[in-house]
């Protein structure tokens, strides 16, 4: 049963080509067969990138070769060695990356490389389809295309009760595919409360509700694509990885600048009766970007509005991967 539709403002633009395997293939062409290894049973990894249209109108890929690096480490994790079993290196995922933008003609754009098992054919014998995956061969694939925002300008968190997997159970660590499941059954939670709250008016036309993910020992984790920070008498505060959260690119930008700015941060396991007390909270993320929490479990934070921590520190990312601060320059990939 479908339960909430997509609307025409959530759906993206197609763009002309995707890079797969080395090619550039026509959007509608672009295919994997049904007995993909990784249709069947969640073996891949992915990134999620984002790339900016600067000041001087020229474009930029916040951070891609840390994004790059960390969709290497997540395939190792899994054993997908991309160099050796599809044969690119990082700087070649890279430079296709740039490559891909140019062909879509795109200033500015989202970026989804993707490696994952898939189908092998040798005459009238196709591949293995038992659970191990290592038979199988590795392909990779790089989509870009224009998005419009993710999630609204300010969020309301709910805690929902799907647990963040411990460490023992799954390397969180690594951005796998099927991790995504966890976070599929938590936005799904929220989504469905989002439906019935936007009816009778309880969210506001620039608020929307997320979810906020506690791990197997009780500690709050992240949100369902989101890093979490909250700030406390001046002091910013956010989940160690050992919370079972994913490695943020925009989390680690977000701590380094806000010591260059001055504040403390300390990464820290968090209790969910600290983030109802704090004095801010917001989420980061490379689709969310800085999204500021106005509320967690109908519980105020802070004036209930965004604090000036989260201002400030959205009003600098924003000049960074506009490319108006010379000094952060070394986070930005020009096409």
């Amino acid at each position: 049963m479908v339960v909430v539709k997509t609307s025409y403002e959530d759906m993206f633009e197609k763009s002309k080509y995707i890079w797969i395997n080395g090619e550039f293939v026509e959007w509608d062409k672009a295919r994997v067969h049904i007995a993909s290894h990784a249709l069947h049973y969640g073996s891949g990894v992915f990134e999620g990138i984002r790339a900016y249209r600067t000041h001087d109108g020229r474009t930029a890929v916040f951070r891609l070769r840390e994004h790059i690096e960390r969709f290497f480490d997540s395939t190792k994790v899994y054993m997908m060695d991309i160099e050796e079993d599809a044969g690119f290196t990082q700087e070649q995922i890279v430079d296709a990356v740039k490559e891909t933008i140019r062909r879509n003609e795109l200033e500015q754009c989202y970026i989804r490389p993707l490696a994952f098992r898939d189908y092998i054919e040798e005459g009238d014998r196709w591949g293995y389809l038992g659970v191990s995956p290592i038979k199988n061969k590795v392909s990779v694939a790089i989509i870009t295309f224009k998005w419009k925002m993710y999630l609204a300008p300010k969020l309301k968190l709910l805690t929902v009760p799907y647990r963040r997997p411990p460490l023992d159970a799954l390397p969180m660590l690594s951005k796998a595919t099927g991790h995504y499941l966890n976070s599929q059954l938590a936005r799904m939670y929220v989504d469905i409360i989002q439906q019935h709250f936007k009816r009778s008016g309880v969210l506001k036309e620039d608020e929307a509700l997320e979810a906020l993910m506690i791990d197997s020992r009780g500690y709050v984790s992240e949100g369902s694509g989101e890093n979490v920070f909250i700030v406390k008498k001046g002091k910013l505060y956010t989940p160690p990885l050992t919370a079972s959260i994913l490695r943020g690119i925009t989390r680690e930008s977000i701590i380094e600048l806000a010591k260059d700015l001055g504040y403390t941060v300390i990464e820290r396991d968090i209790s969910i009766s600290e983030v109802y007390t704090a004095d801010e909270c917001f989420m980061t993320g490379t689709a969310a970007e800085i999204k500021p929490i106005l509320e967690v479990d109908f519980r105020k934070i802070g004036n209930g509005d965004i604090g000036p921590i989260t201002r400030v520190l959205q009003e600098k990312f924003r000049e960074i991967v506009t490319g108006k601060l010379k000094e952060y320059e070394k986070w930005l990939e020009y096409v």
